[in-house]
């Protein structure tokens, strides 16, 4: 799959560029943001590389500014390959706007939008997804998050420089938050626009800032979005209590994935290093069990450590708990 996108992609630069010559292509996300000097060495027909954020960096291409002043980028000029100043994160997610739903084909999506996470999202007819979320509390050793985090930026440029941007731009924080307020009234906007009936909150950890989650979910139940519309989450083992998934269910929510990664605590310990411990995953399932929700976890195998003992350990936890992944 990962193959056929990539090739897609080459053949798509290759023929954009042959077609409009004087088009600029601008690459990002992920592998970009970590290797942009790579990335535009090995694809001579990109001419910029965003590094992490791109909205306003965007902005700013189309508006005709100086490559030399946007910063976050690399570009090319008379054959070589230029790195502009770190650009620092949003400050306020919440002066974002929403995607730009009209310009994508809404009904084949929808046509193949339902899941099998929970009854709810498998009955769904107009699901979509939502993310209210950059960055992540944790720091899971195999994680990134495409240069939105402070986590990010110190791998990318270096801790000196990190505290640098802070004295200028203010603390770069390792997760930012749309407000509940943003989320109650983007989840009205799908509702009444498209129809909706199930959102994917997509947050990489929506439950390790409690107060965020109480304050949402009370928004949701008194504005009456928990009777329009269900919806999903990613979750943090170590964050969850009854109270918070009760109130969550009551807000609509049937169901919750965590990432467990192990279930031995060496290797959540020496490898992994999320500062959550198999009694941490094994509280979460009981916790959903008691409320009635449907108890997802996901584990990976092949950390540098691992031994066919934690793997063991891994799957009798998968086993004996019936989790659903």
């Amino acid at each position: 799959m990962m193959l056929s996108y990539l090739m897609l992609l080459l053949v798509l630069k290759s023929m954009i560029k042959k077609t409009n010559p004087e088009a600029v292509l601008m690459a990002g996300c992920g592998w970009c943001t970590y290797r942009p000097k790579e990335m535009m060495m090995l694809n001579p027909e990109v001419d910029i590389v965003c590094v992490g954020e791109g909205e306003i960096t965007i902005q700013e291409i189309v508006e005709g500014k100086q490559y030399s002043d946007i910063k976050g980028i690399w570009y090319r000029e008379d054959g070589e390959i230029i790195e502009t100043a770190p650009k620092p994160l949003i400050d306020n997610i919440d002066t974002l706007p929403y995607p730009a739903y009209d310009l994508m084909p809404m009904d084949i999506y929808f046509k193949h939008s339902a899941t099998m996470d929970s009854l709810e999202a498998m009955q769904s007819k107009r699901r979509v997804d939502g993310c209210y979320e950059r960055g992540c509390p944790r720091s899971c050793a195999f994680c990134s998050h495409n240069g939105a985090s402070r986590y990010d930026l110190v791998m990318i440029h270096g801790k000196e420089t990190v505290r640098e941007m802070d004295a200028e731009y203010g603390f770069q924080d390792v997760a930012r938050w749309n407000s509940p307020k943003y989320i109650a009234e983007h989840t009205w906007y799908l509702i009444n626009e498209f129809n909706c009936d199930f959102i994917m909150n997509l947050d990489e950890n929506l439950c390790s800032n409690k107060k965020r989650v109480f304050e949402m979910c009370d928004r949701f139940i008194s504005e009456g979005l928990n009777k329009k519309i269900k919806w999903g989450s990613l979750g943090d083992s170590a964050s969850v209590s009854d109270e918070m998934l009760y109130k969550m269910k009551e807000a609509g929510c049937t169901y919750i994935s965590y990432g467990g990664e192990s279930a031995s605590d060496r290797i959540l310990l020496k490898d992994i290093g999320k500062g959550t411990t198999r009694a941490h995953n094994q509280h979460a399932v009981d916790c959903m069990k008691r409320v009635g929700m449907r108890p997802l976890m996901t584990f990976q195998i092949g950390f540098p450590s691992e031994t066919i003992d934690d793997i063991l350990e891994t799957t009798h936890f998968f086993v004996v708990n019936n989790i659903k992944s």
